[in-house]
């Protein structure tokens, strides 16, 4: 199912006769009046004010930052093929909420396109696959697709809108979210079984690792549509035990990395995702909890032609130290606080001088934070040995983008000095077997 449509009244897309049908690829999208439009001439408009036009319904949320992030986009997709298609940008904010969210964040600048807002019909009727997704439309407003929207790319655009056809992925498919195995007929009498099968759109195992089924009897380690670089971690991180989770603690050595890791190019990543991600699904039962690791390596090696494992490698690292002998960290007391706590990937309205202030904190809690924002840039060693509560204050700019010039400036104002310097740390390493 594509589509799901009712309109019995007048809301923001107007006045329309009732219509209830089941919309496919391959069906029409019934002509109507959408309400509550910005940038556009009129407060309202038609899709049969695009006739001839391929048109695009993009779906976003002022909470979706990958979103927000592809507004520019937009704005150049709809500028370079401005003669032959439209884009139309749907939120199911009101309008009045839609302006003030652009007023208030003053980086993020509207998009030129249409903006149709307070949207509850579609919103309603379409599955949920998570935001942004994407509605493409023919010239005869025949729907196309429904896909996720990081492959509203300039390479499908173009050949959209020249009249080809597109390897993506339909993000409507009602999946199947019991396991391939457990839901057919005598599978209770199942003891133990583990397979891995390609990525599928209609079956959804989940990704656990210590799921209890069978009224607790037995557990189940699953992963779905993975890499096997992804389901190498999972099998070797052994659930909490290690972090492979950054470049420098992960080394793939293989001739080429394209069956590995997901493309860079936004717009190939259905088609890789058909051909190199996978299923894998474990079901042991609960007196082997303890093996279902090594049990799911064995698997992998069985099948990929790969040796894998974790080894002490010496890696660049940042190593905290006190390099003043007075204690400019101790806190003068008051109020504790910690704007750690607010600070997000995209801190909004973020300037030059923002700061992060800790105050009458743990310093245990503070090197906690610090950690998250060096550890996806180098490993990260503290070697001060300090205890109690602290002041001390952060500049944004230091650590969003990280910047350790920087950061070193505002640590050596409270006696702290980051060290480069190099350590023993767990890799995962993943060979390609010789081939005969």
């Amino acid at each position: 199912m594509l589509f799901f449509y009712t309109v019995a009244s007048t809301h923001a897309w107007g006045q329309a006769k009732t219509i209830t049908k089941r919309l496919n690829a391959g069906d029409r999208l019934p002509q109507m009046e959408l309400g509550n439009v910005l940038n556009y001439h009129s407060s309202k408009l038609s899709l049969g004010d695009f006739a001839g036009k391929y048109i695009i319904l993009d779906f976003w949320n002022q909470g979706c930052v990958p979103c927000i992030a592809a507004f520019p986009e937009i704005d150049s997709l709809q500028k370079l093929f401005k003669d032959k298609l439209q884009i139309i940008l749907v939120n199911k904010e009101s309008k009045e909420s839609t302006i003030a969210f652009f007023n208030k964040h003053k980086k993020i600048k509207m998009p030129c396109t249409p903006l149709v807002t307070g949207d509850t019909v579609l919103r309603s009727s379409l599955p949920k696959e998570g935001y942004p997704y994407s509605v493409w439309m023919d010239t005869s407003g025949v729907i196309r697709y429904i896909s996720g929207g990081y492959n509203t790319s300039m390479e499908h655009v173009a050949n959209f809108v020249n009249g080809g056809s597109l390897e993506i992925r339909d993000v409507t498919i009602k999946k199947n979210w019991q396991p391939v195995l457990m839901h057919q007929s005598g599978s209770s009498a199942l003891c133990y079984y583990s397979y891995i099968s390609h990525c599928t759109d209609s079956v959804y195992i989940g990704n656990t690792e210590n799921e209890r089924v069978d009224g607790g009897e037995k557990i189940r380690v699953t992963s779905s549509c993975s890499s096997v670089v992804e389901l190498y971690k999972k099998a070797f991180r052994e659930y909490d035990q290690y972090n492979f989770s950054y470049p420098y603690n992960l080394v793939v050595d293989v001739k080429d990395s394209t069956p590995y890791f997901y493309p860079h190019e936004h717009n190939k990543i259905d088609e890789w995702q058909d051909q190199y991600s996978y299923n894998y699904d474990l079901m042991i039962p609960k007196w082997k909890k303890d093996e279902r690791y090594k049990m799911m390596q064995a698997d992998l090696e069985r099948y990929f032609n790969l040796d894998a494992g974790v080894e002490k490698r010496k890696v660049k690292s940042l190593v905290l130290v006190c390099s003043s002998k007075s204690d400019l960290l101790r806190s003068k007391g008051g109020q504790p606080q910690n704007s750690f706590n607010q600070l997000t990937l995209v801190p909004s309205g973020a300037t030059e001088d923002t700061i992060i202030q800790v105050m009458n904190q743990p310093y245990a809690g503070f090197i906690t934070n610090l950690k998250i924002y060096v550890e996806g840039y180098y490993p990260f060693f503290d070697e001060t040995i300090y205890e109690g509560n602290i002041d001390i204050v952060l500049r944004v700019k230091s650590l969003q983008p990280f910047n350790l010039v920087e950061l070193r400036k505002d640590l050596k104002r409270f006696g702290l000095e980051l060290k480069e310097e190099y350590r023993m740390i767990d890799v995962l390493v993943i060979k390609e077997k010789n081939l005969l």
